[in-house]
């Protein structure tokens, strides 16, 4: 569609989708660098307490975490019962794309990637005003894992047949 012929309310509706999309990647970011989809697909189905206890985080963010993930669909509530009991399990699919990192699904190093950046938006800014640039040294490890992470998969499955 032609940006001309968009609404108010078109353009507020893509914009609310899309800050949705980011709060999900951060998210992401954080189950994937907590260690927290890893637990639940290596250790099983846990409470926050448990989660918390396995990967040494705090319990009320590993809950506030936990919920989202089941809210989003990413997760599933395996056992109902209160805060402390409710229990939490990954499904295969969330599993995959989260902590395989053969799976051509693989895409949690992207999370990783968009993690990097945030620090340096003040230096990327500068570089639109000045026409400079962010180097990978200046993104740090996070995005450089993040782009071989997200590459291996193509590159070991993909690369010969090509």
């Amino acid at each position: 569609m032609d940006a001309s012929q968009q609404t108010a309310d078109e353009v507020a509706e893509r914009l609310f989708g899309s800050l949705l999309g980011t709060v999900e990647i951060v998210s992401v970011f954080i189950g994937d660098r907590l260690g927290w989809y890893r637990s639940l697909a290596d250790e099983g189905p846990a409470s926050a307490v448990e989660l918390a206890e396995r990967t040494g985080t705090q319990v009320r963010y590993a809950r506030e975490w936990l919920e989202q993930q089941a809210v989003s669909g990413l997760l599933v509530v395996e056992a109902d019962g209160s805060p402390d009991e409710r229990r939490f399990a990954i499904p295969a699919s969330t599993a995959e794309v989260m902590t395989d990192p053969t799976s051509l699904a693989y895409l949690v190093p992207i999370a990783r990637m968009f993690g990097a950046v945030g620090p340096v938006l003040p230096r990327l800014m500068e570089a639109y005003r000045d026409g400079g640039g962010v180097s990978w040294d200046d993104l740090g490890d996070d995005a450089r894992q993040s782009q071989a992470d997200a590459n291996r998969p193509w590159y070991e499955k993909q690369l010969g047949p090509a």
